[in-house]
């Protein structure tokens, strides 16, 4: 199936409230984001990850759990991180937060991830 559009959906909420409570939680280790880690340093996106999201060959964004549609959120809010895949089908789950975890917070192996999804 031809995927139409990919989010990456981070652990967090992007509300300024929601931002210092994921910040306290890393700090304190109660709280972990495999995506934020492979596409943030610190509070920036890093520039290797918004080059991996401008050469994708369909579109990719990045989305916190209150930014989602319901459907997406239905699926994602027990499974975040994870990205979601919209196909003629609808929204699915194709890449779990374990899948986003053996990246190792490397672009480049998140980057290859993606790509496994297009073959």
């Amino acid at each position: 199936m031809a995927y139409q559009q990919l989010i990456g959906v981070y652990n967090a909420e992007g509300s300024i409230l929601g931002e210092v409570r994921y910040v306290v939680g890393k700090l304190t280790g109660s709280r972990e984001c495999a995506l934020c880690d492979i596409s943030h340093r610190l509070a920036w996106e890093k520039d290797s990850f918004s080059t991996f999201k401008n050469n994708f060959p369909i579109p990719f964004f990045n989305r916190h759990l209150d930014e989602l549609e319901p459907e997406q959120l239905t699926l994602a809010k027990d499974r975040a991180p994870c990205v979601l895949a919209l196909d003629e089908e609808g929204w699915q789950v194709v890449a779990t937060s374990q899948h986003l975890q053996q990246c190792e917070r490397s672009v480049k192996r998140f980057s290859e991830l993606m790509y496994s999804l297009l073959d």
